[in-house]
């Protein structure tokens, strides 16, 4: 390893690494979260939670066919939440 500058000392560098998942509005608003684990269907409901919880209205989502996004728990907390709100607009 070199010497840090100015103090002689020899540089460390301690990996990391984060990850971020992000939706993009038609009027181009960004909203994103970073996490530091691997995505899997727990980060992808808390995404998407946090994603409802901010939007006055209907969401479209789109999907590309990332492995997670075809998990059981993803897809049952979508169809919850799709079957919900048609049922709150037909009331």
């Amino acid at each position: 390893m070199s010497p840090g500058p100015n103090t002689g000392d020899p540089l460390t560098a301690n990996r990391f690494s984060i990850n971020i998942i992000s939706t993009v509005t038609n009027q181009g608003k960004v909203r994103f979260m970073i996490y530091k684990e691997a995505i899997n269907p727990k980060v992808l409901i808390r995404f998407l939670q946090r994603l409802i919880q901010g939007a006055g209205r209907k969401i479209f989502l789109i999907l590309d066919n990332l492995r997670v996004h075809h998990a059981i728990r993803a897809k049952e907390r979508l169809s919850e939440r799709s079957s919900s709100s048609r049922r709150t607009r037909r009331s």
